[in-house]
Parts: structure tokens; sequence; C-alpha cells
């Protein structure tokens, strides 16, 4: 989709109301939750990422899609509403199932497009990719180098150890967490 403008609010209410389309599609059908979860994964997605490639929408569109995409997923999985999403897009190394993320799998398409773009025959088009990765890379180091020290400033002290009090809210001692983590339990 072009937009007259060179905006991008009527693109995104156009892939939206798409989106949500293909999820309404696949609600109605009468196949089990996790079929539906492997068509919403495998096929939605696969639709999307060509809008996801052409256009530079916001991370409050995605994240905005990547919420209706997550809350079809827990429900087709028979999830509860309470229990910890994560499960949904972790490896199945770790017992997950694997479904693609929105927001981590926009940002893999982007890469994939600043190669594209990178790489082209164009000399011009070439140029101006590799001088934009240039820009946000540096935008990107300040911004991590701002995060850190952001970040130090504000660990609070005794993180790494679980402090013991009794039923009468006494000071009883405390315990480190990587005691509690190698030692074996004991009942005193």
């Amino acid at each position: 989709y072009i937009q007259d403008d060179l905006k991008m609010d009527r693109v995104r209410n156009l892939v939206t109301d798409k989106l949500l389309s293909w999820i309404k599609t696949i609600d109605d059908t009468l196949l089990s939750g996790p079929m539906k979860c492997w068509l919403l994964n495998h096929g939605v997605l696969s639709r999307l990422s060509l809008f996801l490639m052409v256009h530079d929408f916001s991370c409050s569109s995605i994240s905005t899609w990547h919420k209706a995409i997550h809350r079809k997923y827990k429900s087709w999985m028979g999830m509860a509403h309470s229990m910890e999403g994560s499960v949904l897009y972790s490896t199945s190394e770790y017992f997950g199932f694997q479904f693609k993320d929105l927001r981590h799998f926009s940002l893999r398409l982007r890469v994939v497009q600043a190669l594209v773009l990178k790489y082209s025959k164009d000399d011009t088009i070439r140029k101006l990719a590799i001088e934009a990765m240039r820009e946000e890379e540096s935008d990107t180091k300040f911004e991590k180098k701002k995060f850190v020290t952001f970040n130090k400033k504000e660990l609070p002290k005794n993180t790494d150890q679980i402090f013991v009090v009794s039923r009468e809210n006494k000071y009883l001692g405390s315990l480190p967490v990587s005691t509690i983590i190698v030692s074996e339990p004991t009942m005193n």
C-alpha cells in the first residue's frame, strides 16, 4: 500500500484490518486450537512479513498487532489469562511452542531489509543504505551506553541476598542467593 500524503496512518489501518480479518478467518474454522496457532504462526505472519519489509511501521503499531496475536495464541492453546505467555515463544529445548514473537520477527525483517538495500545493484540506493546503517549504528551505541549507565546508577544494593526476619519482624540475618541455589535443603 502507498498513501498519497506519504504518511502511515491509513496504511497502518489497512494492514490492521487485514491482520484482524485473517485472524477472524482462522478463528471461524473448525480446526483445533493448536492447528489455528500453526496457521497464524506460519501463514499469517508470512503474509504480514511483506508489509513489515516494505513499510516502516512504528513500534507501537507492531506492539498492538502483537497483543492481538498473543491473545489468540493463548486462547487457542487453552492458556489462562493470568498465565505467563513466554512459553509460547520459547524454544522446544525449554519446553516452549516456538511461535514467532511479532516484535522480534519485525526486527529481523528490518535487518533483512537493510541488507537487501546495502547489497543493491543500484549505487545510489546502496550508498543511502550504508549511510543510514551508520547513523542507526551510532544512535544504537548511544542508546546502549545510556541504558548501561542508567542501570548502573539505579541498581539497589544487596540484590544478591535474602533477608530473614522473624514473625515479629525482627532481623535474623541474611542468606546469599548463591547459597540457596547450590546448597542442599536442610531442616533445622
